[in-house]
């Protein structure tokens, strides 16, 4: 570490004292430097996270002219959701999940905890029961 050199002083103490308000001057000014640039690393590695590319980010959920970017995309969501249906079968024992996805080119996607028709049977019977429920509630209003 350079010390800049301080004026003379006439006095012995008055010298002391000046080195002394010198070098503590000097320290302080040392680190407000390096707390400046710890700073500016901060700042640049912020930017640095923000700008790397594969990291999680909220986006819009808005068409995707672009046909290419729009498979890509519903490649992405499609596996993505079915790892969140996989992870509730293991949080929820006993749980029965089914995720079924349609592709614009008609391709059928499907992803289940069991087996598959009867996840979907039992589905169409619980709609029929609810189906049946709110007819009935509507033909009350009705009346």
């Amino acid at each position: 570490m350079q010390i800049k050199a301080c004026p003379s002083v006439v006095t012995p103490t008055g010298l002391v004292e000046k080195i002394i308000r010198c070098y503590t001057d000097e320290l302080l000014r040392l680190h407000k430097n390096q707390m400046e640039s710890d700073e500016n690393k901060m700042k640049n590695s912020e930017e640095v996270k923000k700008k790397k590319k594969g990291r999680k980010r909220k986006i819009n959920i808005e068409y995707i002219e672009d046909k290419q970017s729009r498979h890509v995309a519903f490649t992405k969501r499609r596996k993505t959701i079915f790892k969140k249906a996989e992870d509730m079968i293991k949080e929820y024992e006993g749980s029965e999940i089914a995720v079924i996805f349609s592709s614009e080119a008609e391709k059928l996607y499907d992803y289940c905890s069991s087996s598959l028709e009867n996840v979907i049977a039992r589905y169409v019977e619980d709609m029929k029961t609810r189906g049946v429920a709110a007819r009935d509630d509507d033909t009350k209003d009705d009346q």
